[in-house]
């Protein structure tokens, strides 16, 4: 009689979904995760757009919210989920709960923030 098939080990998940699914610490979530990554892209798309773009005028703006709203929206996205996953994990573990709360808050603004520009057409 044959055996069946052993299942395959767990393997870790990558960084990009450990902090998708908020396995991450908060304040890695938060601070590395949400800060440095969004004023990172945010440094990149403004140099790419003064270097690159700008002399392009309305071809180059257009290129430019393309990029935003392929790129950038969707890894704030990924942010912010990480962020909120995490802050509720580390309040359901016994953490504080003035830093998750906090958090939280943030997440919403930036919400707001995105939805706001989505419509009005500020990508930033």
């Amino acid at each position: 009689m044959s055996q069946p098939p052993a299942s395959a080990p767990d393997r870790p998940a990558n960084y990009v979904v450990r902090h998708w699914r908020g396995e991450l610490p908060l304040v890695l979530s938060f601070w590395v995760n949400g800060f440095v990554i969004w004023f990172g892209a945010l440094f990149v798309i403004a140099f790419l757009h003064s270097r690159y773009l700008a002399p392009y005028e309305d071809d180059g703006l257009r290129l430019l919210r393309s990029t935003v709203i392929g790129l950038y929206y969707p890894v704030q996205v990924w942010q912010l989920v990480g962020i909120s996953r995490s802050a509720r994990r580390y309040q359901q573990s016994g953490g504080h709960i003035l830093w998750p709360t906090l958090a939280q808050l943030v997440v919403v603004l930036a919400c707001f923030r995105i939805f706001s520009g989505l419509v009005l057409g500020i990508y930033w």
